[in-house]
């Protein structure tokens, strides 16, 4: 009996140990839920990433409470866009123990950035373009283009590998998996949009200037510089003039704001009202929460722009 129980021991030992076994749970932080989800897919079997601001929340606006002040200083790896987005975090992410690596996504070699365009109406698509040389704010959505988020994911693999090396190779694997199904999200997207490319709308603020320039968007213009602004009553009757001008199809409010700007701007006129949500608010944001946030913003925007 004795001889049969150490027998079954030893198998036990032997099954485990040919098993993936990671060194440590890792503790990953991602400020937004997209850089999450990214997250999410590199670190496959090893863990899970935590998400620091609330889809509910503007990052912009966010004033991190102590605990979640705890949470950045406990963490092995911090991955957040930069001062240009979560401002409140840049104080508190440039003060993080020496030992933490910490991914600012906007500074990545290989990322693209665009500049962040004006309130009012564009005249022209070119002005995705304009600005490139001047001094301008850099628009901070830039996860929303695939190939970005392929940059990011190259990024995360590598600071992963230096916490646990042992499994680099499993953060390789799973890197390599994710870029392969961004290149198939990226045929879905453009046959989502494709047809519909050309007709105009306009936005809250210029949340979508990565989606409008991969995919040749008819984004016209937005309503202000940042979100949350009050809108004067010129400005409204400034923008129904151009809306009737442009010929402008829909108008796309964000559920972290109130739609009331949007509907006072489509009073009366011949104007559908869509929201969209680059932060993927009503998503779940495991590994397969990127792909959903994407194909619903062009769901969302197809939709709409295809209504009569």
């Amino acid at each position: 009996m004795c001889r049969r129980l150490t027998i079954i021991f030893v198998a036990l030992l032997l099954a485990l140990s040919s098993a993936p076994a990671f060194a440590q749970e890792l503790n990953v932080v991602a400020t937004i839920a997209p850089l999450g989800s990214i997250a999410s897919n590199v670190m496959a079997g090893a863990g899970d990433p935590q998400v620091l601001i609330p889809v509910t929340a503007s990052p912009q606006s966010f004033v991190p409470t102590p605990a979640q002040i705890s949470t950045l200083n406990a963490a092995q790896v911090v991955i957040w866009i930069g001062p240009l987005l979560e401002k409140s975090l840049a104080k508190t992410i440039s003060a993080l123990p020496k030992t933490t690596h910490v991914i600012t996504v906007s500074q990545l070699p290989g990322i693209k950035l665009l500049p962040m365009r004006p309130a009012g109406i564009w005249s022209e698509a070119a002005s995705l373009a304009a600005g490139s040389k001047a001094k301008s704010a850099i628009n901070p959505n830039l996860w929303l283009d695939p190939e970005n988020a392929s940059v990011i994911a190259r990024a995360i693999k590598q600071a992963l590998s230096l916490v646990d090396s042992n499994d680099a190779a499993v953060y390789q694997a799973n890197a390599d998996s994710f870029t392969a199904q961004l290149q198939a999200l990226e045929y879905e997207l453009q046959a989502t949009l494709g047809p519909v490319h050309k007709v105009p709308f306009l936005v809250l603020h210029d949340s979508y200037a990565y989606l409008d320039q991969k995919y040749r968007l008819n984004d016209v213009g937005a309503v202000t510089t940042e979100p949350g602004q009050v809108v004067s009553a010129k400005r409204i009757a400034t923008l129904r003039a151009a809306i009737q001008k442009t010929h402008v199809r829909c108008i796309f409010s964000e559920p972290q704001y109130r739609p009331t700007t949007a509907a006072k701007l489509a009073q009366g006129l011949p104007v559908h009202i869509g929201v969209l949500d680059p932060y993927g608010t009503g998503v779940s944001m495991g590994p397969n929460g990127y792909f959903s946030m994407m194909n619903r913003l062009a769901d969302g925007i197809a939709d709409c722009l295809s209504s009569p």
